[in-house]
């Protein structure tokens, strides 16, 4: 027998995922976000789910914060701040819909985009295939709302996205992005399911999915998610590993970490050249970490605001404005209060799971900065899925009655 009610869930974990980075929904703009948000509201009242006093608490910070910077800059963006409400929002109704469940979809909707992604990373090494997934099957994908002219639009055709480039790694090797718009951003995401699935299972290694996991993260060959995958095992292995793991499993990560970064590549000459501030190319995630910061010192209490006008005073020049590092880039642009109280919020949810299933609470602390360490070179914290990083722990209050996932 069909489970509508299994399946409304998983669709509408997907929609946050999707609207978060699958180039198909998230370049589709805000007119297309806020009609597909109408899905989960229409949820939460069919199920009648009442919303619960932390939201509004939430959204009340949020619009205090406009309404200083509003006041800070005499500018008012009704589109901008209209599409950062909807976000919000959106991300909160899939949690109010589906509940604790949230975590265990979003894990297997991770797992088999890693899955169905290795399958079309591998055929593209055939040119001939790749050519047919390019130029036959992409080009049926496109989405008629497009709204994106920032960076280039890589072929999709939504399970998958043809972009294999980022790294100093030559022609032969194909990275691969998943669904998501670039393999770090895929990376990221990759990541968030292994902290996730390690709660849930209480084991990092020994089961099947974050085998899978890690081997789509290795697929990635993202510098930033590499070394966040490394710091995880580490750290990990070195506070709750048996003592051989601890004498052998952690020194050999780290030797093979400093020789990843010696010798290959994609690795050395990358970190290399992003440390370069006067590269005169896109701003690199070191230089755009600079220039964060520097904006930064000028408005530390409420930051730059979310507008290119007041973010980066007037200026429009792509190659000037452009920036990669999104720990920094959150702290420019919404200041110290809300970002200590982003990150803040974010290690709770991640604690609130450890004590729900009853893992090692210190892991929290780990998985914030796998969190932040991925969020160093990708734009992730202003997307719906990470906002709702910062609301999952509503999910397991105390005070919450619902049977776990």
């Amino acid at each position: 027998m069909i489970n509508i009610s299994k399946i409304t869930d998983y669709t509408l974990v997907y929609l946050m995922v999707a609207f978060s980075g699958i180039p198909f929904f998230y370049y589709g703009g805000i007119f297309f976000m806020t009609v597909m948000m109408m899905l989960p509201l229409a949820v939460v009242i069919i199920r009648k789910r009442r919303p619960d006093r932390f939201i509004f608490g939430y959204l009340l910070v949020v619009a205090v914060l406009l309404f200083l910077q509003t006041a800070k800059f005499y500018y008012i963006a009704v589109s901008t701040y209209g599409g950062f409400m909807v976000r919000l929002l959106f991300a909160y109704l899939v949690l109010l819909a589906v509940g604790k469940k949230t975590i265990r979809y979003y894990i297997h909707i991770l797992f088999f985009s890693v899955i169905t992604s290795l399958f079309f990373n591998i055929i593209s090494y055939i040119p001939a295939i790749n050519n047919l997934l390019t130029n036959s099957v992409a080009p049926h994908f496109d989405h008629p709302l497009l709204m994106h002219e920032k960076y280039t639009i890589w072929p999709q055709f939504i399970l998958y996205t043809i972009n294999f480039r980022g790294e100093s790694i030559g022609s032969t090797l194909m990275r691969n992005s998943g669904p998501f718009w670039e393999p770090g951003a895929f990376a990221g995401f990759i990541l968030i399911a292994i902290l996730m699935n390690t709660i849930i299972s209480k084991k990092l290694f020994g089961n099947r999915i974050n085998h899978i996991l890690f081997a789509g993260l290795l697929s990635t060959f993202s510098t930033t998610g590499l070394i966040a995958g490394f710091m995880l095992i580490g750290i990990y292995y070195l506070i709750w590993g048996s003592g051989w793991r601890k004498l052998i499993l952690v020194p050999a990560i780290l030797f093979g970490g400093i020789t990843a970064y010696i010798s290959f590549e994609f690795l050395g000459r990358k970190i290399d050249r992003a440390m370069d501030v006067a590269n005169i190319g896109y701003n690199t995630r070191f230089k755009s970490a600079m220039l964060d910061i520097n904006d930064f010192a000028a408005n530390p209490l409420l930051g730059m605001g979310m507008t290119k006008e007041t973010r980066f005073e007037g200026k429009t020049q792509h190659r000037i404005i452009h920036r990669n590092n999104g720990v920094t880039n959150l702290l420019a642009t919404y200041g110290a209060v809300i970002f200590i109280a982003y990150f803040f919020l974010t290690w709770l949810s991640f604690k609130r799971m450890c004590i729900e299933y009853e893992f090692h609470q210190a892991f929290a602390w780990i998985a914030l900065l796998v969190v932040l360490a991925a969020g160093f070179s990708e734009i992730f914290f202003n997307k719906i899925f990470f906002y709702s990083l910062t609301m999952m722990h509503i999910l397991y209050h105390p005070s919450k009655k619902e049977e776990k996932a």
